[in-house]
């Protein structure tokens, strides 16, 4: 439906010179949809595609922060903390069903997982989580079950900062 509504927009302001979306939410919609070699992409890549952008912009906007997984270190679960370890990014449900609040293509957070499971893209350990282990801030033990996503799905610049906390701090 956002394709055909992209296309319609297209032909409206290519032939008629009439603005059916706002420049703003048209740039919104330009991120999600991403049409290379002529091929319509498939729904997973959509949701996927959707996700991503309202996760980075998350962070970009400090509603999210993330951890940098180093020996020792401490996590509160306030859902609202990722953990960053290599090239993967660990989000809790709480996070993603924040996400869901701001999309528009899915309605619930299994939409998001199965779209990232059917492409391989979700470790999963046991049953749909990555769980690990790790203290709180009182240094009590805890057991975490978080999603395993790939850390390249945040733009570039979100990923760099949160890979390099000392980095950005001096920036």
């Amino acid at each position: 439906a956002l394709i055909a509504m992209l296309i319609i927009e297209n032909f409206l302001e290519s032939f008629l010179g009439m603005n059916y979306f706002s420049e703003g939410s048209l740039c919104n919609y330009k991120k999600i949809i991403y049409n290379k070699g002529r091929m319509i992409i498939s729904a997973n890549t959509a949701v996927k595609k959707e996700f991503s952008a309202k996760l980075s912009e998350k962070f970009r906007e400090k509603s999210f922060s993330a951890v940098k997984k180093v020996r020792n270190f401490r996590i509160n679960d306030d859902g609202k903390t990722g953990v960053i370890s290599g090239d993967r990014l660990w989000i809790s449900s709480a996070m993603i069903d924040t996400i869901v609040k701001d999309m528009n293509s899915v309605r619930s957070s299994e939409s998001i997982i199965n779209a990232f499971k059917a492409d391989g893209d979700l470790i999963i350990t046991d049953g749909y989580t990555h769980p690990f282990d790790s203290h709180d801030s009182n240094g009590d033990y805890q057991r975490l079950y978080f999603y395993d996503f790939p850390a390249d799905i945040l733009d570039d610049d979100i990923l760099y900062h949160l890979q390099n906390p000392e980095d950005a701090a001096f920036l």
